[in-house]
């Protein structure tokens, strides 16, 4: 404990030396150093805003892939075609994928206990 109050004691004087001689020279104020906190807390607020950028940026991906469908369904029914095809994506597949295999598992138990 007495090192640890020597040290502190001994970074005072330096920094109020320091002080001294920036004032010597026409320095009103040290620049204050950000401490291991401060850092901290900037990290996370930088952090905060670039996941806030994320989203927004996501948010207007999304609304420009609705602009574009949109402006593709007008196309298409500008050339009488009523309804787009559908396209299935990955989810919708993986659903579809596991609804049958399900139901193909299910006929074959029926199957055994016929048989």
């Amino acid at each position: 404990k007495k090192k640890k109050k020597k040290g502190e004691a001994l970074k005072a004087k330096e920094l109020d030396d320091l002080d001294s001689l920036l004032n010597e020279f026409g320095v009103e104020e040290a620049p204050q150093i950000a401490n291991e906190e401060d850092k901290a807390e900037e990290d996370s607020a930088a952090a905060e805003a670039a996941a806030s950028s994320k989203k927004k940026k996501k948010k207007k991906g999304e609304a420009l892939k609705a602009k574009e469908l949109d402006d593709l369904d007008s196309l298409l029914n500008e050339f009488g075609v009523e309804e787009a095809p559908q396209i299935a994506n990955e989810e919708d597949k993986a659903e579809e994928d596991s609804a049958a295999a399900e139901a193909a598992a299910s006929s074959k138990k029926k199957k055994k206990k016929k048989g």
